[in-house]
This record gives structure tokens, sequence and C-alpha cells, in this order.
């Protein structure tokens, strides 16, 4: 943030402070954006980065004006990548012709007739591994059934 405009590489995410944001560019390619973000002093060893939020229906600052941390970071890094992976197996679930009706978090269902396709061949194209994501251990379990249910 002290360094606007320069992309700042951590591992495979890059960091940029531009205008009113600090995106975090996912290896997807997508970004994370962070509205009005600013730097606090904590203490006289920690500075944090505080941003505005307005998950609470209005604008107000991250934690109360505490900063983001670590864990704040990686849940959204690691939530970002997650909904990046399932966004493409979605994609490439439909191209086969597996009608998604429905998805929630981590989950794709499909609605086919009974001679359609396979649990194997859905599993196999959930785990595919997009081009930007070489590397990255993905797993599924795939299932068959006449309703949905939350097992």
């Amino acid at each position: 943030m002290r360094n606007r405009e320069q992309v700042i590489r951590c591992g495979r995410l890059l960091l940029k402070c531009s205008g009113l944001f600090l995106y975090i560019k996912l290896p997807s390619g997508r970004k994370l954006s962070y509205p009005y973000p600013r730097i606090e002093i904590e203490d006289l060893q920690h500075e944090v980065v505080v941003f505005k939020d307005s998950s609470a229906g209005q604008w107000r600052d991250c934690r109360g004006g505490n900063g983001a941390y670590g864990g704040l970071w990686a849940e959204n890094v690691v939530s970002g990548i997650a909904r990046d992976l399932l966004a493409s197996a979605m994609l490439r679930l439909e191209g086969a012709g597996y009608k998604i009706v429905l998805h929630v978090h981590d989950e794709a269902v499909a609605e086919v007739a009974e001679d359609f396709g396979s649990v194997e061949e859905f599993t196999r194209l959930m785990i595919a591994s997009p081009s930007w994501a070489l590397g990255l251990p993905i797993a599924a379990k795939g299932w068959t059934g006449q309703r949905f249910n939350k097992s």
C-alpha cells in the first residue's frame, strides 16, 4: 500500500493497491477487492491493514477498525480459489451435458436422465485441474440418487 500501483508477488498471488482499492489477483486471474484500504499503527512493532466492509449493510472498518489479520487473508484467498475451482468444474460439467440445477458451497448437483453419464465421469470432470491450478491437489466424491440430500 505504501507503493501504490506497484505489483507485489506473494507466491502465486499478485497484490496491488490502485485507486480506492487493494486487489489480490488469484491464480485464476480473478481479483478480490478491498475498498478504502489504509495502514494503521497497532503498536510500536505492528501495523495492520484496515479496509471498509459493507457486510452489515453499511460501510464500516473491517473487524471494528482492528484491521485484517493472517487468518482473514488466508480464508479469503482459499475461499476465492475454491469458488474458482467449482465454477471451472461447473462449466466442464455443463459442457459434457450434465445440467447443473444446484450448487451449494463445494457441491454441484446435476439432473440428468437415468441412462446418461456416470458418477465416475462426473467426478473426473469435477477434479480436472484448470491450467491455472496445475499441481493443486483436487479431490471429489460423487453419488447418485433420486433426491438431493446432505449426508
